[in-house]
């Protein structure tokens, strides 16, 4: 049996390469391609923390390739040990951003959270309880994440801020405790203004933090986006002073404890290990016994299935129990991965509110502005309009909406402008032209709300209409108009190409009665099947469906998935096409099949930037194992290619 060996010169967490064979090396590939599809591998993709550009400098695809089996293959060997040694206590798996990332980068992205250390401060002789008390050890579980003023979890990102999402975290629901009011607030802000209690990216300090919060305020998170990146201090959006006052150092397990029956508590932890990394649910039980280089939110305690204390992370919904962590309580010092060594919460300036916190932010009149989101947008009827907006903004709709309505909408545009799909938009150029600067005039703010509103109201009719499928605002095309998409996608096709005459064999239209009980086939899982991508703002779907297609029949045949060049038919194929403005699939693979295919490392797609076709360069091209395009027509046509292999149509 062929075995393959992996050198560690691609893999610098280890000192020993990885030895697989085939099969297994296929295994691995497999399981590689899936995580990159999920919810995960996205947030590695967003955030990233995939391998970096320098370490893959002169590499071939299968060397690129060898390097990303290489460290998953490292990951799941990790996983496998953790999983032995907890015994069912806790579950660890691969199914986390950092799967990719060598030892070295994990441990240097989490400990840039802690990048110089802070001056020890001199605690209180009370608030020193390092041991749990019998009567705590008895007592009965506290959780404030099912709490109203618990908000959701976030994801910092590729930025060394958790101090600032674990001070503001504990700041917001503090003051959500005392007022009824769940604000939504800038952690953005610290990174940029808070010098004096952190270094933005490069780390800073919860309690220095809860310090700047408690002087300064805090402005809203829509005024004040997160970037995941440093910044220039902005000082022009309306700070809200929250009531929290100077904020409580503590130590130990007993402290942490008293005080979590009270509210959410602040916690620095060691985090920049495999466990920390890799795990997914239960009760961790050991941790390496290092400095602390994280900070987190402790959100309460219980029993079940052993004693613990629960933490709220900052790194998505995709990490651990939907973001959360629960470790191992009682076992004194400073507690299971330090979670006891410097915890610290604000003081609350009043009487917790003794209904508890509504589910949405009060409209009754108050001293401070209440900018906080509610939990969930108003379905009242509105006077939105019905159609795509119109490519001029409209005068007067915003109007006539409601206040609340028009800070909902506000509020979830924010959040687009946040996610992945917002962050495409932005990337490949579908913001209305005149918001792209971001600095936006009142008529220009409208217009995109205008356009959202439209968006959601479409949406809302298509789910209406399909009750089998789900259509949602959350994709990269929610401000542009009918007209703009339209012209976008039609880009594609903008001229007709000659119809070929098709073989009578190659009409099958109905579906016969043995297709329709065939079983289901799914190339998708296949290992040929290379990764989704994204054709920007260039009109070249034509390219990426023949290049995938071809990739994936080559590999078929050949057993090798190679990552092919699109720019190379959008530059150089006007046979086939006329690049950003359109081409054709089948003639498109009648080119491939003469010329043969550039890789996509020896000519990178860059029109989906520009949006232009770029000039045609020369590089060494691959044979691939295909010959000429077939065309067929009709469904049991189509589902009869598709058991041999995957199939472009238009």
């Amino acid at each position: 049996m062929k075995t393959i060996f992996l050198t560690t010169a691609l893999l610098a967490s280890t000192s020993v390469g990885l030895q697989m064979t085939n099969k297994e090396k296929n295994e691995i590939l497999e399981e590689l391609n899936k995580w990159k599809q999920s919810e995960a591998g996205k947030a590695a993709l967003v955030h990233n923390l995939l391998p970096p550009s320098q370490r893959q400098e002169g590499l071939s695809i299968n060397e690129k390739l060898d390097l990303e089996v290489t460290r998953f293959a490292h990951t799941k060997k990790v996983v496998e040990k953790l999983n032995k040694e907890h015994k069912g206590s806790a579950v660890f798996s691969t199914n986390n951003m950092f799967a990719l990332m060598s030892d070295e980068e994990y441990s240097k992205w989490v400990k840039g959270a802690f990048g110089r250390d802070q001056k020890k401060r001199l605690l209180r002789g009370e608030n020193i309880q390092l041991e749990l008390t019998s009567e705590q050890r008895q007592a009965g579980g506290v959780d404030w994440t099912s709490n109203k003023c618990m908000p959701p979890i976030k994801n910092q990102g590729q930025c060394g801020s958790c101090w600032t999402f674990a001070s503001v975290g504990a700041a917001e629901m503090a003051h959500c405790l005392v007022t009824g009011k769940l604000l939504d607030l800038a952690e953005q802000q610290l990174v940029d203004c808070a010098s004096d209690a952190g270094q933005g990216c490069q780390g800073g300090w919860p309690t220095k933090a809860l310090e700047y919060i408690t002087r300064n305020g805090v402005c809203t998170s829509r005024d004040y986006p997160y970037t995941a990146s440093d910044g220039q201090c902005n000082n022009s959006c309306q700070k809200t002073k929250l009531s929290i006052g100077q904020p409580v150092d503590i130590q130990g397990e007993s402290a942490l404890q008293s005080a979590l029956n009270k509210q959410p508590v602040s916690v620095v932890v060691e985090a920049g290990n495999d466990v920390w990394r890799n795990y997914q649910s239960g009760i961790v039980e050991q941790c390496p016994g290092a400095q602390s280089d994280h900070a987190v939110i402790a959100v309460g305690y219980g029993s079940d299935g052993g004693d613990f204390f629960k933490i709220r992370n900052s790194w998505g919904t995709q990490w651990g129990e939907q973001g959360y962590m629960r470790l191992r309580r009682g076992v004194g010092g400073k507690g299971m991965c330090n979670i006891a060594e410097g915890p610290s919460y604000p003081t609350m300036s009043g009487k917790p509110n003794p209904d508890g916190p509504t589910d949405q932010p009060s409209s009754d009149p108050t001293d401070e502005p209440s900018n906080g989101p509610t939990d969930e947008p108003n379905d009242d009827p509105s006077d939105e309009p019905t159609d795509f907006p119109s490519d001029e903004p409209s005068d007067d709709p915003i109007d006539t909406r409601s206040a609340q309505d028009t800070e909902d909408l506000k509020a979830q545009l924010a959040d687009w402008k946040q996610s992945h799909a917002g962050k495409l938009a932005a990337a490949n150029g579908f913001l209305p032209t005149n918001t792209e600067s971001g600095n936006l005039e009142d008529g220009q703010v409208n217009d995109e709300l205008e356009r959202f509103a439209a968006t959601k109201k479409i949406v809302d009719d298509l789910n209406k209409q399909h009750p089998g499928a789900v259509f949602t605002t959350d994709n990269q095309f929610a401000l542009m108009t009918e007209v703009e998409f339209a012209a976008y996608v039609k880009g594609a096709f903008k001229h007709d190409a000659p119809k070929r005459q098709l073989r009578s064999d190659n009409i099958q239209l109905q579906l016969t009665s043995e297709q329709q009980e065939a079983g289901d086939v799914d190339w998708s899982s296949n290992k040929c099947m290379s990764p989704v991508r994204n054709q920007g703002q260039c009109g070249s779907c034509w390219a990426f469906a023949a290049v995938g297609a071809v990739e994936a029949a080559h590999c078929l045949v050949t057993g090798q998935l190679q990552d092919f060049s699109e720019q190379q038919l959008v530059s150089c194929a006007s046979s086939a096409g006329y690049g950003c403005q359109g081409g054709w699939p089948n003639k498109a693979l009648d080119f491939i099949a003469q010329t043969g295919l550039c890789t996509e490392s020896s000519l990178p797609y860059t029109s989906g930037n520009s949006g232009q076709n770029g000039q045609c360069t020369n590089c060494s091209k691959t044979k691939v194992s295909v010959g000429k395009s077939v065309d067929a027509q009709g469904e049991s046509a189509l589902q009869s290619a598709i058991t041999k292999q995957p199939v472009t149509v238009t």
